[in-house]
C-alpha cells in the first residue's frame, strides 16, 4: 500500500483502495510511507523525521531497520524514475533520499 491508494471517503473517513496483502517484513511497507516526498515547501527533514517516529511508535517497529529500508526505496525509485525519463519527480524523490540519509 503507498499514499496514492488512500483516499478520503464518505464522511471525511480514509478509505484503501487496491489493497494487497504480502507475506514479508513489515517494515518494508512502513518505508514506502515514510520515503514519499513530503508538501513543497515544507520542512523535508522535519517531517520525515516524525513521520519516522510516528510509524516507529504506532506499528512497533525497529526503527534503524525502516529507516534502511526506507533510504532503499527512495534510492530504487529516483533510479526507476530517471529511467522512465522522469526527472522532475526524480528530483523531488532524491531530496528525500537525501534527507532519509542524514536522519539519525
Amino acid at each position: 500500500m503507498h499514499t496514492e491508494n488512500v483516499i478520503e471517503g464518505r464522511a471525511n473517513l480514509w478509505l484503501a483502495i487496491d489493497p494487497k496483502g504480502f507475506v514479508g517484513e513489515k517494515t518494508f511497507d512502513a518505508a514506502w510511507w515514510l520515503r514519499d516526498p513530503p508538501a513543497e515547501g515544507s520542512d523535508s527533514h522535519s517531517v520525515l523525521s516524525q513521520r519516522l517516529e510516528r510509524l516507529v511508535e504506532m506499528l512497533d517497529l525497529d526503527r534503524e531497520r525502516t529507516l534502511a529500508w526506507a533510504r532503499a526505496s527512495a534510492t530504487v525509485l529516483v533510479a526507476a524514475r530517471v529511467s522512465a525519463f522522469m526527472h522532475w519527480d526524480a528530483l523531488r524523490h532524491a531530496e528525500c533520499a537525501r534527507v532519509l540519509k542524514a536522519l539519525q
